[in-house]
This record gives C-alpha cells, sequence and structure tokens, in this order.
C-alpha cells in the first residue's frame, strides 16, 4: 500500500479506441517484500504504461509496463 503515491511527467496519447498512459508514480514503499524480494520501506520512483482500450465508453482491455526491477534497486532489495 501506498497511500501518498502521485503522478508525475504524466504523457496520454489516444487514437482511435486506444488510450495509453506514461509517467513516473512516486511513493514510499511501506512493504517488507516485493514478490518474495525483503525490501526496506522508502521513497520510490517507478516509471509506468498503462494501455487502454475503450469499447462503448467503457474500458474493455488494459495492459501495463511497470518497472519493478528498477523499484527494487532503489529500495536496494537488489544489487545494482
Amino acid at each position: 500500500m501506498q497511500p501518498d503515491q502521485r503522478w508525475s511527467d504524466l504523457h496520454v496519447i489516444a487514437e482511435g479506441d486506444l488510450v495509453v498512459l506514461y509517467g513516473t508514480r512516486t511513493a514510499t514503499w511501506q512493504g517488507t517484500e516485493f514478490r518474495g524480494h525483503p525490501t526496506p520501506q522508502g521513497p520510490v520512483a517507478v516509471e509506468l504504461v498503462h494501455m487502454f482500450r475503450i469499447t462503448n465508453h467503457q474500458i474493455t482491455e488494459h495492459w501495463a509496463v511497470r518497472d519493478d526491477l528498477g523499484m527494487l534497486h532503489q529500495l536496494g532489495a537488489l544489487p545494482t
């Protein structure tokens, strides 16, 4: 959980029925592990891309890419 998360450098591109969102999410990591890797708590900045297909004014498909490796490096959970 990251209640203080904020998006910055946000870019939105829309064409036809597709919308792409690119940005950086900054937050304070409050967990003790991520996907089996022990992590300390601390600030992180993670680049994310979300792509949505819109049909009849509703999101019908969603794809996402997130830099989890970069986040683990920032937290010191993995060596750089």
